[in-house]
């Protein structure tokens, strides 16, 4: 398995994944949704991983025809909420029509949907986990803290069963331990700027992208300089990784993060 790539056919996970689908669709309550799907970034594209309901064709046709929610994103690393998709001036080329000449055997759930939710739930390295909802009305608030509520077990999810595949049980092991360190360093991040957990969650993954460090790196980095201490450790299990390139990147943050003022 490639790291970042999770094969759709791996039906450990795909199990995994439906019952997390089913949680979500009972959470949601009534009128169901018309579809749920767990989709993730790869070197080759965006990757559908399961889709629950109707309309699976709709996550392919967004990202790599007519744009949409989905892409966008993943490009901002923010939910989008929406209440008419077939609509939406942001997407003039996602219609209801070009969908039904795309994918005519799915034109009876085109017909249903009208509104849609998606959630971007992590980063993994460089992989972008997205939760999307279909919805027969338009997306509301309460869409999206349903989602919001199953969001880390999606991720971890995924997360464990690359480390399993790929690294082999200490890579999962040290996955788990910095998970946990990467929740403190966005409860960090929103003690210093007073936004939500989601804005937190971008300011990580931009500052490890444009500076080329590792995610899991940089949250230990800035929970140790902040604590002036290394992060406590169970006993047993492997040591975080961190480098003196992640230590200047945390500092440069956080110094940078110090000196903006705090949303109200």
């Amino acid at each position: 398995m490639d790291q970042g790539l999770v094969s759709p056919d791996w039906e450990p996970l795909k199990r995994l994944l439906r019952t997390i689908l089913d949680r979500i669709r009972a959470g949601l309550g009534d009128p169901p949704p018309v579809s749920l799907s767990v989709s993730t970034t790869s070197r080759a594209g965006v990757l559908r991983l399961i889709t629950l309901g109707e309309g699976a064709g709709l996550v392919e046709a967004q990202t790599e025809r007519f744009g949409g929610p989905i892409p966008d994103a993943i490009a901002t690393g923010l939910p989008i909420l929406v209440t008419d998709l077939w609509s939406d001036p942001r997407w003039p080329e996602l219609t209801r029509e070009a969908m039904t000449a795309l994918l005519p055997d799915q034109a009876a759930a085109w017909t249903r949907i009208q509104g849609m939710v998606v959630l971007p739930t992590g980063h993994l390295e460089q992989s972008t986990i997205v939760v999307s909802a279909c919805l027969p009305k338009p997306a509301d608030e309460h869409t999206l803290v349903v989602l919001d509520r199953y969001k880390q077990l999606v991720e971890a999810s995924i997360a464990v069963t690359i480390a399993t595949v790929a690294d082999g049980p200490d890579e999962v092991l040290r996955l788990l331990t910095s998970r946990a360190i990467i929740e403190q360093a966005k409860g960090a991040v929103v003690a210093a700027t007073g936004t939500g957990s989601t804005q937190a969650w971008q300011v990580l993954r931009e500052t490890s992208q444009n500076n080329n460090v590792k995610l899991r790196e940089l949250a230990v980095a800035l929970i140790e300089y902040l604590g002036d201490e290394p992060v406590e450790q169970p006993a047993g299990l492997p040591a975080p990784i961190r480098n003196a390139h992640a230590d200047q990147v945390a500092r440069a943050m956080w110094q940078q993060l110090s000196t903006q003022p705090a949303r109200a």
